[in-house]
């Protein structure tokens, strides 16, 4: 599910048409750490990702239920 989260967290940033040194440094968040969660080379914690789940204006149940719905999808593919 990371994977997920990490997608679609790139997604929505690139969706905005916002660079990612900009969102890092408007949430004082490391670029390479903002990179690295985008990369899903690191674990985004909960506080961090709801930080810029607001920054981006984005509603987190839809977030999660994409996420989810995502997972049940592929489940149901790959039985």
């Amino acid at each position: 599910m990371n994977l997920l989260v990490a997608e679609e967290l790139k997604n929505i940033r690139i969706k905005n048409n916002l660079d990612l040194k900009e969102v890092a440094k408007d949430n004082n968040i490391s670029a390479k750490n903002l990179q690295k969660y985008e990369d899903n080379q690191k674990i985004i914690t909960l506080e961090t990702l709801e930080k810029l789940l607001n920054y981006y204006k984005a509603d987190s149940y839809i977030f999660f239920k994409k996420i989810c719905e995502y997972t049940h999808i592929n489940k149901s593919i790959n039985k």
